[in-house]
C-alpha cells in the first residue's frame, strides 16, 4: 500500500542546466527486453536483449528552449528527481528527437536516450 506521495512534481536537469517539464514525463530505466520462445513442443525459454535507458517528456516551449539547443545535446548527463524521492540520471545522453512542437500549448514533445541509467 502506498503513502505518502507517489506522483506530481520533478526536476529536470541537462548538464545542471534545468527545463521546464511541462507533463507526461516517463522513465525507461529498464535495462533488458525479455521475450517468452514458444515451440511446437511449448515454452523453452526465453530470449534477453539490451535496452537503450532514457526518458519523454514534454518540455514547455520559450525564449529559453528552441530546437537549435535541443538537438546539439549528444553527450550530456541528464538527472530527474521526482516527487516520489527517486533520481535517475542519464549518462552521455542525447536528445534524440522533438516530434511536436504544440503552439497552441506551448510544450515539445521531447525523447532523450543514454549509454546508461543509474538510480540514486
Amino acid at each position: 500500500m502506498a503513502n505518502g506521495r507517489i506522483g506530481g512534481t520533478l526536476a529536470f536537469t541537462i548538464d545542471g542546466t534545468a527545463y521546464d517539464v511541462r507533463g507526461n514525463f516517463e522513465v525507461s530505466a529498464s535495462s533488458v527486453k525479455r521475450e517468452g520462445q514458444a515451440g511446437q513442443s511449448g515454452y523453452q525459454g526465453y530470449t534477453e536483449m539490451p535496452v537503450v535507458q532514457g526518458f519523454k517528456a514534454d518540455l514547455t516551449t520559450g525564449d529559453s528552449l528552441s530546437m537549435t539547443t535541443l538537438e546539439a545535446i549528444t553527450s550530456s548527463t541528464m538527472q530527474v528527481s521526482l516527487a516520489n524521492g527517486k533520481t535517475y540520471v542519464l549518462t552521455q545522453g542525447f536528445f534524440c528527437s522533438g516530434t511536436t512542437i504544440n503552439a497552441t500549448e506551448g510544450r515539445i514533445a521531447c525523447e532523450f536516450q543514454g549509454a546508461s541509467m543509474t538510480e540514486i
